[in-house]
């Protein structure tokens, strides 16, 4: 903290969550959490539904297998599912201890956090540059911002 923001704290580095991207989180953890965020009010309620209403506070690998079909989510069908449902139990584990915390858990929230930002930013930046003053504005956006004309904004 001093070095990068001149100014100190009392942490330790276990204290801290850092990742420099959200593009660095692995495709299977960010559908997870859009799954996640579109069916629960929190993530906390989610992790009482893998948890169970008298859990223990940590989520075993089993108990996110279990917790996974539980939710009824499809998203990982196939082939890969146990592999993809790995990868998101990993990256949730990243002391490597075999449990998920609710700490670890709350990473979750950070994640939702930064996508509501990103959509916030994106929308005051279409406002700054295509006032919504005029009903055509969207339109006018949404031509902008597919430059070859095929109906769908891709990344570059």
């Amino acid at each position: 903290f001093e070095v990068y923001g001149c100014w100190s704290a009392d942490l330790e580095d276990e204290d801290v969550s850092w990742w420099s991207s959200f593009n660095d989180v692995p495709l299977a953890v960010r559908e997870f959490l859009e799954f996640i965020s579109s069916r629960y009010e929190s993530m906390d309620e989610a992790f009482v539904v893998i948890d169970g209403e008298k859990g223990n506070g940590k989520i075993t690998c089993r108990e996110f297998e279990e917790g996974i079909r539980k939710m009824k989510c499809k998203k990982f069908k196939g082939q890969n599912e146990a592999s993809r449902i790995s990868e998101i139990f990993r990256y949730l584990d990243p002391s490597g201890e075999g449990e998920i915390s609710k700490q670890e858990w709350a990473v979750l929230n950070k994640m939702l956090k930064e996508i509501d930002l990103s959509i916030w930013e994106f929308v005051q930046f279409c406002d700054r540059t295509w006032p919504p003053v005029d009903p055509a504005s969207l339109s006018t956006a949404w031509h902008a911002l597919d430059e070859d004309g095929s109906g769908s904004i891709t990344k570059k």
